[in-house]
């Protein structure tokens, strides 16, 4: 923006009411031309502020997720890695933000046809008068940031793309010339620093579109990186030496989401008959005006595409895996369920193309699918159970029983990455797809346009949204992930004590867009110590507090239940099961229940399809959403079981105590507390006395007590 725009702004933005009605009948021969200078004028400072605002965001999430990656790689390998603060903490700095209807507004109507705008914005004084202070104020709140924003991209791009000092690049390149020997590992490397350039390059185009002056290094770099590629070995031509580094992701086009199907085809190299049956099948279901009708016809059609398009799915990722190969394509087929780009407005994938997650580890793990998918391959975790609750240790064993796989096999069943990758696509992937979906009848894993309402980045659930729900669930049930567990350290005087260990569950995204969760697996395995496995949608509309709770409360009822076993609902086994599972049973005949009460309880049960667990999450709800702040809506029993085993953090609790009816609840767990803390406060002494050392195990369990 020229020197005298922004003074004409500036000025425009001091002046009062009447001065600038007398500037108006100045300008009344020119007026059109005036405005329409306003106009372009807050148009240009706010699509400024607009890409370098976004330049910023996407700079701190690439350069974290890449530097994340970088530190994973170097302790798969045990190299030592470059530690850097400055790449660990980048950040972005608070801007003031302008209101969002003046924001955009200027830029919307700016693209309007001139003598429609002229028309509606030179109308009348009060039209003028109002689109003058408009982009005055917007101006004052944006312009004074713009050099702050600039200075601040520059830095930080300085951590993506410099010839020394702490940056991605010559980081990555050092590491890629360490790696010269072994051309696997260099590929992935060189794929990388291919991905940190185009990133680079990609917004030192948008910044100078918008004719910012920035100085940055992506040109030099890539220079830089294309001479080590061409000398990287003298003794052969220049195509031979391309040939040998093109990454994988070069050779098959897996970097631009164009042909997305045939590229996936011709990456697996399936047969024509396998590629004409989807192709057939995927062809109508493209075609179809409506693709969730409930006729015959349809319902066949999905079903038929869902088991091919499984398989294509299981092939495609099985090779990706054998051969290290990424890119774009494969990460929108993987992560999102997206096979052809002709099915979304361009601009919808360009959006998804840019969408990640941040790799921070807050509390929960979150994975998208091909990263969980590359945990079960590589044996990191273990295949998830099917859906008859079996687990595939058990679904081995039971083959091997029935005598479907001989000793052999069964061998090869257990220790096969293939094998294990059929098994969880097969049964977790699918199930798991159709359930967060929420369109059971209708559901078809071929993501599309229309799967999607509003817009794409809103919806995409992020590590970062996971974790802050997380913590908002904790403040309403601060032990919610914890479980008990026997400790004994003989040698400092500690014997069967019993500790509270908090294990987060590993969240996997669905390649689908839905509106539910679901609490797949307590525990991991046999262990009760091991992670359960919550899965959501990559996309969804609802809120997600609204989705986590229910998950959280089905967590809370089946982990109780596997910890407890067989006495599960026995009341004389005191747990959150038994004491609710009581409460259920002899509802009818409990004095202390009202007969609105038990009304509500009838139909509660009734909602429920007379399922015990499913009960209790509807109270549950209830309890985090509207008793924990205060909001009365459950009766007392069900008050008091929440209060004791699902207790909210101390501030919370104190604040809720002033009402008698809480204080009331919580007095059990309050009792149960201060004996808790005599017990630690005993054990303490105890260790002193015989000269033993506080554990850290011991020290957390104490802290856990003070806080709880």
């Amino acid at each position: 923006m020229s020197e005298g725009n922004n003074n004409m702004l500036m000025q425009l933005n001091d002046m009062g009411e009447e001065d600038l009605i007398k500037l108006l009948e100045n300008k009344k021969a020119d007026l059109n031309n005036f405005m329409n200078d306003i106009i372009h004028q807050a148009a240009e400072v706010g699509g400024k502020f607009d890409v370098m605002y976004d330049s910023l965001c996407k700079t701190q999430v690439f350069v974290k997720k890449l530097y994340f990656s970088y530190l994973t790689y170097c302790k798969q390998k045990s190299k030592k890695p470059v530690l850097s603060m400055a790449l660990k903490d980048i950040s972005v700095s608070d801007y003031e933000i302008p209101n969002d209807l003046s924001y955009k507004y200027f830029k919307e109507i700016y693209k309007l046809d001139t003598e429609v705008r002229e028309s509606f914005i030179c109308s009348s004084d009060m039209t003028c008068l109002f689109h003058i202070k408009l982009a005055a104020n917007m101006y004052n709140i944006v312009e004074p940031q713009l050099n702050a924003m600039r200075d601040e991209l520059e830095k930080n791009l300085m951590l993506v793309t410099n010839s020394q000092g702490e940056n991605l690049f010559s980081i990555l390149m050092e590491l890629m010339k360490e790696s010269a020997a072994q051309p696997k590992e260099m590929r992935v490397i060189m794929e990388q620093i291919k991905k940190l350039l185009e990133f680079a390059e990609d917004i030192a185009k948008k910044i100078k579109i918008e004719n910012i002056e920035i100085n940055e290094n992506s040109e030099s770099c890539r220079s830089m990186y294309d001479s080590f590629v061409l000398f990287l070995d003298g003794t052969k031509s220049t195509d031979e030496k391309l040939q040998e580094t093109m990454s994988p992701s070069m050779k098959y086009g897996f970097n631009e989401p164009v042909d997305m199907l045939q590229k996936i085809f011709d990456f697996i190299e399936i047969d024509d008959e396998e590629k004409n049956e989807f192709l057939e099948s995927y062809n109508t279901f493209k075609e179809m005006p409506d693709k969730k009708s409930s006729d015959d016809d349809a319902r066949r059609l999905r079903k038929t595409l869902t088991t091919q398009y499984y398989n294509l799915y299981e092939k495609v990722f099985i090779k990706a895996e054998e051969e290290n190969v990424e890119g774009v394509v494969l990460d929108l087929f993987f992560n999102f369920g997206i096979v052809d780009e002709t099915l979304f407005k361009s601009e919808t994938i360009e959006k998804l193309k840019t969408l990640s997650q941040t790799g921070e580890i807050i509390n929960a793990k979150v994975y998208t699918m091909k990263d969980w998918l590359h945990a079960i391959y590589t044996g990191e975790k273990a295949p998830s159970k099917n859906d008859l609750d079996m687990d595939y240790f058990e679904y081995v064993n039971d083959m091997s029983r029935r005598g479907d796989i001989n000793e052999e096999q069964k061998q090869q069943y257990l220790t096969d990455s293939k094998l294990k990758v059929n098994f969880e696509i097969q049964n977790f992937v699918q199930m798991n797809s159709r359930l967060t979906n929420g369109e059971l009848s209708v559901f078809c894993p071929v993501v599309t346009q229309d799967s999607f309402i509003g817009d794409v980045e809103a919806m995409y659930i992020t590590d970062k949204k996971i974790s802050e729900t997380i913590e908002w669930l904790l403040r309403a049930d601060f032990s919610l992930f914890h479980r008990e567990q026997m400790y004994d350290d003989r040698e400092n005087g500690i014997i069967n004590m019993v500790i509270n260990k908090q294990v987060f569950p590993d969240v996997i995204l669905m390649p689908v867009a839905g509106i539910h969760s679901r609490m797949w697996q307590e525990i991991d395995g046999k262990k009760r110590d091991t992670p359960g496995r919550f899965t959501l949608p990559a996309f969804t509309k609802q809120d997600l507090k609204d989705m986590l709770v229910k998950a959280a409360g089905s967590f809370r009822w089946q982990l109780c239940k596997k910890i407890q076993g067989n006495y599960w609902n026995v009341i004389s086994e005191k747990s959150l099961t038994s004491e609710y599972y009581d409460y259920i049973q002899f509802y009818k005949k409990n004095r202390d229940l009202t007969d609105q009460s038990k009304e509500k309880i009838t139909s509660q049960l009734q909602r429920a399809r007379n399922n015990f667990s499913e009960c209790f999450i509807m109270d549950y709800v209830l309890w985090i959403k509207n008793e924990v702040s205060g909001s009365v809506r459950l009766n007392k029993i069900v008050r008091d079981i929440m209060a004791t085993y699902c207790t909210p953090v101390k501030e919370v609790r104190e604040g809720l105590k002033q009402q008698p009816m809480f204080k009331e609840a919580f007095s059990r767990f309050e009792r149960e507390r201060t004996k808790k803390s005599k017990e630690i406060n005993n054990r303490r002494a105890a260790i002193r006395n015989s000269n033993g050392t506080e554990t850290p195990e011991f020290i957390e369990e104490a802290k856990f007590i003070q806080e709880m």
